[in-house]
């Protein structure tokens, strides 16, 4: 069995896409795998045979092989659908812009539930940003598959990450312990950005806010007036634990 065989096999790699190419290097302990779009061009929306309009060159880190590091590296196939215009075509192992596979997203996020976000980054061989990248997209995926409701008590709470005062928002349901809104820095434009995402009936429907004095969260004008809010609270909650939601 050659080599692109074995490997196209062991990484799940489907029709249209095929391993034409693999290099390992020893002395940095890496494995580079080519991969090459064979069908015609096809719509990843509708599913229609559209032309090929061109190519962009794309690298991912997968998880390790065998203790080497793993990259894919392609030349992604962009359409020409006569339906939703210049389109990229489908890539199976990874999604959006992302520069690592699913699979390797998902230890990832799997670690953070139970290491701290630098040893992940030391664990997973990655930067702390890249980490950090990889934790907003599981994020921005939850609040993707989350289901409009309405939320009574809202916890908003600043968290500290690493030294050098870089901070994150996290806004909370208090009533079903669930993280509903994670945003990065602590101005006033970043809470904003979560009021912005309230319809009407949300925002009729919150009865309380527990926050973190911080100015920029205090001022909040967004037709929401609250009965009551206190210093804090989500600091006291959180030890009751907090989860992702659909995470």
């Amino acid at each position: 069995m050659r080599d692109t065989e074995l490997l196209r096999g062991l990484l799940r790699v489907e029709d249209p896409w095929d391993v034409t190419e693999s290099m390992l290097d020893l002395e940095r302990s890496r494995v580079d795998v080519r991969l090459e779009w064979k069908g015609p061009g096809r719509c990843p929306s509708c599913g229609r045979e559209c032309p090929k309009h061109d190519h962009r060159e794309r690298t991912w880190r997968d998880l390790d092989l065998c203790g080497d590091q793993l990259f894919f590296h392609a030349l992604v196939p962009r359409v020409d659908c006569a339906e939703h215009a210049v389109v990229t075509v489908a890539i199976p192992w990874s999604a959006g812009r992302s520069e690592f596979t699913e699979r390797f997203e998902r230890i990832t996020i799997a670690l953070i539930r139970e290491m701290s976000v630098a040893a992940v980054s030391r664990r997973m061989a990655v930067s702390w940003d890249q980490v950090d990248a990889i934790m907003m997209r599981a994020v921005e995926r939850g609040r993707t598959r989350q289901q409009p409701r309405l939320v009574r008590n809202l916890g908003i709470d600043e968290k500290a990450i690493k030294k050098g005062h870089r901070y994150f928002t996290l806004v909370a349901d208090l009533d079903a312990g669930v993280v509903l809104f994670v945003g990065h820095g602590r101005k006033r434009a970043t809470i904003d950005a979560f009021w912005a995402g309230l319809s009407r009936e949300q925002l009729a429907a919150v009865e309380g806010v527990a926050m973190d004095m911080w100015q920029p969260y205090f001022r909040f004008d967004h037709g929401l007036r609250s009965r009551r809010s206190e210093q804090d609270r989500l600091r006291s909650f959180s030890r009751d634990g907090i989860s992702y939601e659909g995470r």
